[in-house]
């Protein structure tokens, strides 16, 4: 079985949105940009297996300067900038097949990765080791169910079964979907997801403008994952206090996850 990998990132990506209105302002973009330059884009750099592409997705309208920067941020790693407006739902489709052009590989593999989040160095080796083993001839998901929160300098491991870093492997037949057409949450509605345990596979960064995720997990030091992640990504990271570790366990801790429950109920009604 031959496959393509590929990873889809949307920076400001045009979106009928709130983010409409800011998605080209400077200020914006340039806390955008420190986020990705920060976690997402050393993160990428650093995977033990390069055996990837990558598309980030950018506004036609992004401003000049930050195209610059785009530049030399693709010197880091090479990544193929798709600049659009808005496009319809298979647009996600289309710049796949508009990146592969004349190749018709057997399966195409897509991931999803937030500009201001990152991969464990050996997400990607990790992943397609799973597409082998489990000789996935049939469209179907993969889930690295642990990983990393982190907000500010504070880190959390975390299990998510349906987390944000969605893995989707498809018939490359010319009617793909791709994990970004997909929500996550909803990834087990539409295909078989294989869940993959093990050490921690991705870091999720909270932020204040971040639109849904929270500080989820267990609290953890540096320790847990400097190994996992390049130096830089964790050198800010402190180790909780004793004071904090037992507030953590005895009171933050079933706080967080009295409130998950309560979003998990809510969704399920609405569902």
């Amino acid at each position: 079985m031959t496959f393509e990998h590929i990873i889809m990132t949307r920076f400001n990506l045009a979106t009928p949105g709130k983010e409409a209105a800011i998605r080209n302002q400077a200020g914006w973009l340039e806390r955008r940009f420190a986020l990705f330059e920060r976690y997402c884009l050393p993160t990428v750099a650093a995977q033990d297996c390069r055996d990837f592409r990558w598309l980030v997705y950018f506004d036609e309208d992004t401003p000049a300067q930050f195209r610059e920067r785009i530049e030399a941020d693709r010197r880091i790693h090479p990544f193929t900038p798709y600049f659009t407006g808005l496009f319809p739902s298979e647009g996600w489709r289309n710049s796949v097949a508009g990146l592969l052009g004349a190749e018709r590989p057997e399966m195409v593999l897509t991931t999803v990765l937030d500009n201001d989040d990152g991969l464990a160095v050996d997400f990607v080796s990790r992943l397609h080791a799973q597409v082998r083993e489990h000789h996935a001839r049939q469209p179907c998901a993969f889930n690295f169910t642990n990983g990393y929160v982190l907000n500010g300098r504070r880190l959390f491991a975390h299990a998510h079964l349906s987390n944000a870093f969605a893995n989707v492997l498809e018939r490359y037949d010319g009617d793909i979907r791709t994990a970004s057409a997909i929500r996550h949450m909803d990834l087990a509605r539409h295909l078989t997801v294989i869940q993959v345990p093990g050490p921690g596979a991705w870091l999720q960064v909270v932020h204040g403008e971040n639109v849904s995720n929270k500080t989820r997990g267990r609290r953890v030091g540096r320790k847990a994952a400097e190994q996992r992640f390049p130096a830089a990504v964790m050198s800010e990271v402190i180790d909780p206090a004793r004071s904090e570790r037992i507030a953590e366990a005895l009171v933050a801790g079933p706080i967080r996850s009295g409130r998950d429950l309560l979003i998990k109920a809510i969704r399920s009604v609405g569902a």
